[in-house]
């Protein structure tokens, strides 16, 4: 890749610049500086022709190596807004690093929480059970896989959570649209298989319950049968 040649300023460039760079004659450079000193800085490269000993030739010939702004300032200009640039590009990385940052640590501690509910889901199911057996002997296991129901959608929401936060963590770093779509599609198949398994071990969990239920009805039904008996 090759650099384009920095043009001349005719209104800053010196007698010496004139002639080594540009090729202008001795009588053209003296006419030309002369016009910059009487009249002020050239408005327009056409104004070369109003110049003594400098023709239209001339001008075209020259034209396309001067200008009549600073080359230098243009750079400048072009330097600050590259590091604008540069500088917002990196405030928008460290925002999306943060952002990662904050839902990353929001979605460990919601599967803590979840993690908590499930374990103490199992003790109070285990307690209820037992305080239950003890006034409606054979009621116990019904009693425990209903606390187990509940106890399963307890912890649902906290688990769901901390799947949003993922997500939203997936979705900051996200550079293309087809990424953003391939995230939410990954979000809606997560969600919906966690859901159903829940509906899933809740059904099981009914299923056992109940059938606990029937073989306790069946077992008091029996008991008073027999006391009916004697």
């Amino acid at each position: 890749m090759t650099t384009a040649k920095r043009k001349l300023n005719l209104n800053e460039a010196t007698r010496e610049e004139l002639i080594d760079v540009l090729g202008l004659r001795a009588n053209q450079v003296d006419a030309l500086l002369k016009h910059r000193k009487d009249k002020g800085k050239f408005e327009a490269i056409e104004d070369l022709v109003d110049i003594p000993g400098v023709g239209q030739a001339t001008v075209d010939h020259i034209k396309d190596t001067v200008t009549l702004t600073e080359e230098k300032a243009k750079e400048t200009a072009k330097e600050a807004g590259d590091k604008v640039v540069d500088m917002t590009a990196k405030a928008v990385e460290t925002g999306r690093d943060n952002v990662a940052k904050a839902t990353d640590m929001g979605a460990k501690q919601v599967d803590e929480t979840a993690a908590k509910v499930r374990e103490i889901g199992g003790e109070v199911a285990r307690k209820n059970a037992q305080a239950v057996e003890t006034v409606l002997p054979g009621s116990g296991e019904p009693a425990a896989d209903a606390t187990r129901v509940a106890m399963l959608w307890a912890s649902y929401w906290p688990e769901q959570m901390g799947e949003n936060m993922r997500t939203l963590n997936r979705l900051v770093g996200c550079r293309t649209f087809g990424e953003v779509v391939e995230v939410q599609n990954g979000f809606a198949r997560a969600s919906f298989e966690r859901l159903a398994s829940r509906f899933g071990t809740a059904m099981e969990l009914a299923a056992q319950a109940g059938a606990a239920g029937m073989r306790n009805a069946k077992h008091q039904a029996g008991k008073v049968e027999a006391q009916a008996r004697h």
